[in-house]
């Protein structure tokens, strides 16, 4: 089951207002950005017609996310695509986390649009590389502070839920900035983390099974992360702070392919031995 666009339709509204609620500055950017149900029927060819419309660059495969933000020289969209979301819950976080690429994005065109550059040149770069973080993680900090909830009393959903993100982020020697980021979102800004967290201060979610190395590098992202947010606009960030993220991003890669290598050594000198 999926949602249905008459029961959508009503949320995109009721997401406009409680973004502009939270960050009135951008009532104009917000209001004025196009939001699009497209259905699962003809979806890559649906979504390149709208990126025409308001000059934003054209996919070659179908899109694999939920809902994407599009920036485009004439406007902005969001782009959902309904019939992959289960319920109004998950439908208006979506769109709100959206929302919040839209203002992520426009406060800091300059630095964007580099690293579009960089992208479009195929040009490694340790701003590009930071920007793989920081995209999703202010996102969705950005979500959560929209969509703000209580704690919920039983707390092992929601560090299960990190568990998994940082699973995914470095586990099987292979580095996903894009799970680190929802790890590091929901470190910083979920309630019921928050909370957790508070009750047992330096709780290791998910981490004590990792090695002292990457404690280490989780230290070091999770310091510059939180650098950032403790600014009043934090979603405003600077070349210097991305390019750290970029170092930390690198330093993850670079572990993860050292132990990539060393299982694969052991796995051929074990297979030798017998």
């Amino acid at each position: 089951m999926s949602i249905s666009q008459k029961a959508a339709l009503p949320l995109i509204d009721k997401a406009k207002k409680e973004t502009i609620a939270v960050f009135p500055g951008y009532r104009e950017m917000i209001n004025s950005v196009d939001v699009h149900l497209v259905s699962n029927t003809n979806s890559l060819k649906r979504r390149n017609e709208i990126a025409g419309m308001i000059g934003a660059a054209e996919l070659n495969e179908p899109p694999c996310a939920h809902a994407e933000t599009l920036i485009g020289k004439k406007k902005n969209a969001v782009v959902v695509y309904y019939q992959t979301i289960a319920n109004e819950t998950d439908f208006y976080h979506f769109l709100v986390h959206e929302f919040g690429h839209v203002i992520s994005i426009c406060a800091n065109k300059a630095i964007y649009e580099s690293v579009q550059n960089d992208i479009r040149n195929n040009v490694e770069t340790e701003r590009r590389a930071g920007s793989s973080i920081w995209s999703e993680c202010v996102a969705e900090y950005i979500a959560l502070d929209i969509n703000r909830q209580e704690p919920a009393q039983i707390t092992w959903a929601a560090t299960d839920e990190m568990q998994h993100y940082l699973d995914l982020s470095v586990g099987n020697d292979h580095f996903d900035p894009y799970s680190l980021a929802f790890f590091l979102a929901m470190y910083y800004n979920d309630p019921t983390i928050e909370s957790y967290l508070s009750r047992y201060p330096g709780a290791a979610i998910g981490l004590d099974k990792y090695d002292d190395d990457l404690l280490e590098l989780m230290k070091d992202v999770i310091n510059v992360i939180g650098e950032q947010f403790c600014k009043e606009k934090y979603w405003i960030i600077d070349e210097e702070t991305l390019n750290k993220l970029g170092v930390c991003c690198e330093n993850f890669w670079n572990y993860c392919e050292l132990h990539s290598f060393s299982r694969k050594l052991s796995e051929l000198v074990n297979y030798n031995d017998m």
